[in-house]
């Protein structure tokens, strides 16, 4: 069954992405919980390299998460609709390219697998939720 309804004619909404807001907010996140994990893990008294390991981690989902957010070239004019399926495969990219990331810095590296991985899934979920609330106010305003 087919629709009638052309979502992308003349009356849909085209719209640029907040792009100042996610090129900052989003590495961000990243380097927030590259440095919370930094502090905690002085606190309790951890290794060096687990620290390093951390903020390497951070660091990977910072850049592939950037990489991601400039690909999809938020500065350009598109459809609502166009717009929710580039952030989508994005994060789908993205959820793809992030471990393997991870994976050759931690062969290259040899850090410690553990806290490079934990500190790898907190960044992602952190950077993740960041981005989908920026999206989220954006797109509530000009819906």
């Amino acid at each position: 069954m087919t629709s009638n309804v052309d979502r992308r004619g003349p009356g849909a909404a085209a719209i640029a992405l907040p792009t100042l807001q996610l090129l900052l907010f989003v590495p961000l996140a990243a380097a927030i919980v590259g440095g919370s994990w930094a502090g905690i893990v002085k606190m309790l008294g951890y290794s060096n390299e687990t620290a390093v390991a951390g903020l390497a981690g951070a660091g990977v989902v910072a850049v592939v998460t950037l990489a991601s957010v400039l690909v999809m070239t938020p500065w350009k004019r598109r459809p609502m609709d166009l717009w929710m399926t580039f952030w989508l495969a994005g994060t789908v990219v993205r959820l793809l390219v992030t471990p393997i990331a991870a994976f050759l810095l931690y062969s290259a590296a040899l850090l410690p697998a553990e806290p490079l991985a934990l500190a790898v899934a907190t960044a992602y979920l952190v950077t993740v939720l960041t981005e989908t609330a920026v999206l989220a106010r954006h797109v509530g305003r000009h819906s």
